[in-house]
């Protein structure tokens, strides 16, 4: 896919989410407006409260359909613990992102500070967060150049490594 095909992708995926949001409003949604017709106008007649929502979810779009996948230099298990050692780059956030929404479970602080744009990712090194759900327990380790994130579960590896596999690049898969 050359570079204006990305561009028309990423401008429709845009426009179609602004809609999505749009319709979802009740402080500015008017049926009286044809969506079909309007194109890029949706971004004008969006309420500050929708446009918070698009700009996440732009942020999301650039990453899916713009970023490379994330590099993985390492991974091993033990029981119900399975360990992966990942490059240390902002690119782990868009799959760190991913990969937890799709386990259902919440966002660690580091997340929150990506997306507002205001994750200093020097100032993340030898930190430790954690995040779980009634399946998962996941641990997160910043370190100097790798991010290493272990999962506890009784669900197996195989419950989650296909869905790590869309976003992860190691030649071991």
């Amino acid at each position: 896919m050359n570079e204006h095909e990305k561009w028309v992708k990423k401008e429709k995926a845009m426009l179609k989410k602004a809609k999505e949001i749009y319709n979802k409003c009740n402080a500015c949604f008017n049926p009286n407006i044809d969506l079909d017709s309007v194109g890029d106008g949706i971004y004008d007649l969006m309420c500050e409260e929708c446009w918070e929502k698009f700009r996440k979810e732009e942020k999301k779009i650039n990453e899916q359909l713009i970023c490379k996948k994330i590099k993985l230099f390492g991974l091993g298990s033990e029981g119900k613990k399975s360990y992966y050692v990942f490059d240390k780059q902002l690119t782990f956030f868009a799959f760190l992102s991913a990969f937890l929404e799709k386990l259902h479970i919440e966002k660690p602080g580091s997340l929150y500070e990506y997306e507002d744009n205001s994750l200093n990712l020097e100032d993340v090194t030898d930190t430790f967060e954690q995040v779980a759900n009634d399946k998962y327990e996941i641990d997160i380790f910043y370190g100097q150049k790798r991010i290493i994130v272990v999962i506890r579960s009784d669900q197996g590896r195989d419950s989650y490594l296909d869905l790590m596999k869309e976003f992860v690049e190691f030649k071991g898969f």
